[in-house]
Formats: C-alpha cells, sequence, structure tokens
C-alpha cells in the first residue's frame, strides 16, 4: 500500500473507535488506503482528513547510468 515510511493505528474497543494515521515519503493513492482501511475496520462513519506535508524536504537526486 505504502513504499516508505508508517501507518499507526490507534483503537479503542470499548468506545467502538479508531484512529488511523497513514505517512508516506513517496507517493501512494491515499482514496485506495482509506477504502481498504474502512473495509478493514467495517468503518460506519468516516471522517478523513489528506494532508500534504513536507512539499519542500530535500530530495536526493539518484542518477543511474546505463
Amino acid at each position: 500500500m505504502i513504499a516508505e515510511s508508517h501507518i499507526s493505528i490507534h483503537t479503542f474497543p470499548d468506545q467502538d473507535y479508531a484512529f488511523i494515521d497513514i505517512f508516506s515519503c513517496k507517493e501512494f493513492d491515499a482514496e485506495r488506503a482509506i477504502g481498504y482501511s474502512v473495509d478493514a475496520f467495517e468503518a460506519k462513519n468516516v471522517e478523513k482528513h489528506v494532508l500534504k506535508r513536507g512539499m519542500d524536504f530535500p530530495r536526493k537526486i539518484v542518477l543511474s547510468y546505463v
């Protein structure tokens, strides 16, 4: 689902509640990840926030030679 970074899930079974944070340093299909999470947890109510963070984070340029 994601190539790098992390997914954290905070569950509160007594309240039938969960918070899921997905963070990746690379592009990924956020809607697919949300859909998978909703299905996996059988969520009835969903609140989602998609943020683009670290847009100015310096990236290494990788050169490959054939």
